[in-house]
Order: structure tokens, then sequence, then C-alpha cells
């Protein structure tokens, strides 16, 4: 799966994002600060109060190398980061983990995620600023992306194996 991201930035922070994704017709947009859409629909992350075995989390392609999981729902890798944040946005999916990204690759993406309600975090729960990323420096930190009501459980189902 893969697709096309855009970004309109004003004064280096990204106001207006758009991906694509040509096989599926997706078109998922949103303004900063106000509704993310899928096409012309309105999405919201998901509004599930708990994590169950028809819960979903998207994660990047090499997440058991670094992870045990004792997630009960599905994990899947659709090999396609901004992908998976967009069906976080949806609440196709409650959570996704991330690593390996910089600035560019978030700026669009983050845009629909908070605008529908998601918010992004470094995996230990902390706060995560992208703008600390402007330079274009790769992000070290895995990151979570879910809605901010089941981010402590779902952060419960991840323990980092010994390297």
């Amino acid at each position: 799966m893969w697709g096309t991201s855009l970004a309109l930035m004003e004064n280096f922070w990204p106001i207006l994002g758009i991906f694509y994704m040509p096989v599926t017709g997706d078109l998922f947009h949103a303004h900063a600060g106000k509704k993310a859409f899928w096409g012309k629909k309105q999405i919201r992350v998901s509004a599930q109060r708990d994590i169950t075995d028809e819960s979903l989390l998207l994660t990047y392609s090499r997440f058991h190398h670094t992870y045990n999981s004792a997630f009960p729902g599905k994990i899947r890798d659709l090999g396609c980061t901004s992908a998976h944040l967009c069906y976080v946005a949806t609440g196709r999916a409650e959570a996704a983990v991330i690593a390996n990204e910089t600035y560019r690759d978030l700026a669009a993406p983050r845009v629909i995620v908070e605008a529908a309600g998601g918010k992004i975090y470094k995996v230990d729960g902390s706060y995560f600023s992208l703008d600390d990323y402007l330079d274009g420096q790769r992000i070290d930190d895995h990151l979570l992306v879910v809605a901010p009501n089941i981010c402590s459980e779902v952060r419960s189902y991840l323990e980092e194996t010994a390297s």
C-alpha cells in the first residue's frame, strides 16, 4: 500500500494535510484545527473505550523485533505510515505504532489525525512535538498514534524486547 501526501506549510508549520491512495481511491484531508475528512465524509478517531479482540493495531514492518505485544486484537502492517495514520483518524484502527519517520513523513497525516481527534505520543506516553524535527532529522523515538482516551491502555500491551 502506498500513497501521496501533501502538506501546506505556513511559517514552517503544516496547516493543511492531504493524503491520497491511488489503489483504493481514498482521499483524506484536513485543515489544522478544523474537521478531518475521508472524501466528503467527516471522520473521527474511534470512540471505542476498551481494546478487544476486534481492535486493530497498525505497526511498522519490524515491530516484532522491538516489541513483545499482548495486544488482544489484530496487529497488521499495511506498509504505509500515512495510511496507518489515516486509518486511525477514520476509526478503522484504534492505534498505530510508527518508527523511522521524519518531519516530512508526518507533516500531512499529523494534521489529519489531530483534526480527527487523535494524537501522536512517544511510545512511553510522553509528549511528542513534531516541531522539534523541523531540520529534517530522523525521529529516533517510536511513536504511538491513538485516541487520547485509550493511549494508556494501548501502551499497557506493548513491552520493549531486550536488545
